[in-house]
């Protein structure tokens, strides 16, 4: 088992933000794991299955991509060496997440159930699938 902390796994994240006339900005930087997973937990909770996911994705296949509402996120290893297997990946996830705060763990019983809504426009889906 490779012995990794997130604080030292580089990332490559291009950011695609995308204007209301169509337009896009574009945004490359070299960041930490650590700090994605800081971002994600301010933005969803540390207790966020999306938060696991992305990272998992990230660690195990090398790269993944996010979207947003009006953005796209591509991130990337920097070092496809720091790869893990999806175990390793997970208890990385989940030693970082404990470590911010010791009562908060992914497997945490006590951690109440968190539903997510997901809105679509059932209308135009099936107006463009006819």
């Amino acid at each position: 088992m490779k012995h990794q902390a997130a604080s030292t796994i580089l990332l490559r994240q291009l950011r695609a933000f995308h204007g209301a006339d169509n337009s896009q900005l574009m945004a490359e930087e070299v960041i930490t794991l650590a700090s994605k997973l800081d971002e994600c937990i301010a933005r969803m909770g540390s207790s966020s299955v999306y938060t696991l996911q992305m990272a998992v994705q990230l660690l195990t296949k090398g790269k993944v991509r996010l979207q947003y509402r009006a953005s796209e996120e591509r991130l990337q290893l920097v070092k496809q060496s720091a790869r893990l297997n999806r175990h390793e990946a997970i208890a990385l996830v989940e030693k970082y997440v404990s470590s911010k705060s010791p009562r908060i763990s992914h497997f945490n019983s006590d951690d109440p159930t968190r539903a997510m809504i997901i809105e679509a426009n059932v209308q135009a889906a099936l107006t463009a699938s006819v």
